[in-house]
């Protein structure tokens, strides 16, 4: 039977190269101005969904046509760069997240033709070990600790 490949391509060194100096570029552009949370920080931020967003973009409008109902414990002019900058970041963000979704599923697909090849081979290793091919049974052993939970016919037979 032969394997599906769903994915074939590679990159030259000069692609990987130009891929390396743009992400140090935009890494260099964000740093600074864009943080880093950890994982228990994020849990602790609500995320704007498109119904709050567009509440928040009805609050801003109101501080700016009706100034005298924004509180004076409100800081309009924060409020404006906070909500300009998140204006500048979401678009650029939709963007990194469909390179991040491309990339991230090439990967995936590429890793799924890895395994399979992968589990073809140790199989066929395994087969040739049991027919006592020389150097198979070593590799066979070698690739088996990947399923440790999966005893080998022979090793069932030894504890019976």
């Amino acid at each position: 039977m032969a394997l599906e490949n769903l994915i074939s391509i590679s990159f030259t060194e000069e692609e990987l190269q130009q891929i390396d100096s743009h992400l140090t570029a935009l890494e260099g552009l964000l740093k600074g101005k864009c943080i880093t949370l950890t994982p228990e920080q994020r849990k602790e931020y609500g995320r704007l969904g498109d119904k709050t967003e567009n509440w928040v973009k009805k609050v801003v409008d109101y501080t700016t046509s009706q100034p005298e109902l924004t509180p004076a414990f409100i800081n309009k002019v924060e409020l404006d760069i906070d909500y300009d900058a998140r204006q500048d970041l979401m678009p650029r963000l939709n963007r990194l997240n469909a390179i991040n979704d491309m990339v991230d599923d090439t990967a995936l697909l590429i890793g799924f033709d890895l395994y399979q090849t992968s589990r073809s081979y140790y199989k066929n290793v395994k087969l040739l070990a049991d027919q006592n091919v020389s150097g198979a049974k070593s590799v066979f052993d070698n690739l088996s600790a990947q399923f440790p939970g999966r005893p080998t016919k022979k090793e069932s037979e030894k504890t019976a």
